[in-house]
């Protein structure tokens, strides 16, 4: 499929370093330095995307990890908007912690005009020693 420039709307990209992040509850990811935003549609001081049209928009959401804990039941990254919630859960079924991870969502999303979008990571039990590094917000309309 063929992309037209005016429907790529963003990429966003994560420049700063979240540590020890307090567990159990979700964490919104400061995607907040805008590589690009083709309409103005993205907040990077609130790391919210309001959707300018109705329409069906492709979303991807990624983050790089570092320390994960094997003490923690699962983490998951999600991509949050005013209908649904969409989610890649990392389960940690590792042999013992993980320097570095990559979580990944990504999703074709229904959006109505003036809908929101936040990403959120959340970790479940364990110890508060992972950090949320680098990564990128980008998506545009489909349709």
């Amino acid at each position: 499929m063929l992309i037209k420039e005016e429907e790529l709307w963003l990429v966003a990209r994560k420049n700063s370093n979240l540590s020890n992040f307090a567990h159990g509850s979700n964490v919104t990811v400061d995607y907040n330095d805008e590589i690009f935003d083709q309409n103005a549609d993205y907040n990077n001081s609130s790391y919210t995307f309001t959707a300018p049209v109705t329409g069906k928009y492709h979303l991807n959401a990624r983050v790089r990890l570092t320390n994960l804990d094997t003490g923690a039941g699962y983490y998951y990254l999600g991509i949050i908007t005013s209908n649904r919630e969409y989610y890649n859960i990392v389960p940690t079924q590792f042999a013992s912690d993980v320097s570095y991870y990559t979580a990944i969502v990504s999703e074709l999303v229904d959006m109505d005009a003036s809908d929101t979008c936040k990403v959120t990571f959340l970790q479940a039990g364990g110890g508060a020693i992972t950090d949320l590094d680098n990564g990128y917000f980008s998506g545009y309309l489909v349709c």
